[in-house]
């Protein structure tokens, strides 16, 4: 029945004869009435119109029992079913609709943005007696539970100790566009990634660094992001540990080369170390020692920062991890000697 009031107003309608002339037919303005889609449209439109008389008409009651269903009676109006499906379950569907309330609908109703008041009172415009205690009990619990915990996305995470550099930071407006919120004393959130974070922050002026979850600084291999390593340890005395060194050009080398045999001969000069020399660091060491206890003159053959060799007479006031303090009786001066530095000791 509805197809066919949709279909009368085009029944037996006659087709329009083809023009004789078809250059005319070609300049004349088109027939908008035949279109297909203004067809289509006046279909659409009867169909609407039938299906409309066809339907019963929208109901506006709400009965809600105690054991938190409720049922509508009939086909529900647009305000009372957008109501019902974002706060109630659908149990059956028919002649009459049936929902039933859970704490799972409730909490979806507050989460669309619903407060509990507001909830309860779009039932009860539709409701004519009072809502049951066991449904305004339901939504009063599940409006409690609801937002105790908040959960926010934050891309990096800003620990500063100074309270004055944490609010320098908040209140910079270079940085704004991060979106900064102090959360606590010396935490910072950002909605931005680290890698963006710390080019911001050095563009401020300050040194910032980054930290993995348990705190412990890492390095990137390029600024703004990449690989993460761990910072290495510190290097220690006889550790092994990788060192870039630099290689020596030609020139470096003929003068390096030029001062060792210069100190070569300078020694063979001065007559060698002598019979009584210690060259060794284990003697040499024992000979300080020895002089340190026994207040005695000692003759020092040290190598200098460019790799002379110079000699000196001194006593020795104390021998230390690596260094030796010595008193420089020629000069009248005091001064401390590493150990590697020494090229032989003698006594006098």
């Amino acid at each position: 029945r509805v197809l066919a009031a949709c279909l009368r107003p085009n029944t037996g309608a006659p087709e329009a004869p083809a023009p004789a002339d078809s250059t005319a037919a070609d300049d004349a303005p088109a027939d908008t009435a035949g279109h297909p889609d203004n067809h289509y449209g006046t279909l659409l439109a009867a169909l609407e119109q039938a299906l409309a008389a066809d339907l019963p008409a929208p109901v506006d009651l709400l009965l809600v029992q105690s054991d938190l269903t409720a049922i509508v009676p009939g086909r529900p109006a647009p305000e009372l079913g957008a109501a019902l499906e974002r706060s109630s379950e659908v149990e059956s569907r028919g002649g009459a609709l049936t929902v039933r309330f859970t704490p799972q609908s409730v909490r979806r109703a507050l989460d669309s943005g619903w407060s509990a008041t507001e909830l309860t009172q779009a039932l009860s415009r539709f409701s004519p007696s009072p809502l049951p205690s066991a449904l305004t009990a339901l939504i009063a619990d599940a409006a409690r539970r609801h937002g105790a915990v908040r959960v926010r996305e934050v891309a990096s995470v800003l620990r500063v100790a100074d309270p004055a550099v944490a609010a320098g930071i908040i209140a910079d407006a270079a940085l704004k566009d991060l979106g900064l919120d102090q959360v606590a004393p010396g935490v910072i959130l950002s909605a931005a990634p680290a890698g963006v974070v710390l080019r911001e922050l050095r563009a401020a002026g300050l040194a910032p660094v980054l930290e993995n979850e348990q705190g412990r600084l890492l390095i990137s291999e390029r600024p703004g992001g990449g690989r993460r390593l761990p910072a290495p340890a510190p290097a220690r005395p006889g550790n092994e540990h990788a060192v870039r060194r630099r290689r020596p050009g030609r020139r470096e080398l003929v003068a390096l080369v030029g001062r060792l045999r210069a100190g070569e001969e300078a020694r063979r000069a001065a007559g060698g170390a002598g019979p009584m020399a210690a060259t060794d660091p284990v003697h040499a060491l024992a000979l300080l020692r020895q002089a340190q206890a026994s207040r005695a003159r000692v003759r020092l053959r040290l190598a200098g920062p460019d790799g002379n060799v110079q000699e000196r007479t001194v006593r020795v006031l104390a021998v230390e991890p690596g260094r030796v303090r010595l008193a420089d009786l020629v000069r009248e001066t005091e001064l401390t000697v590493a150990v590697h530095r020494i090229v032989s000791v003698e006594a006098r």
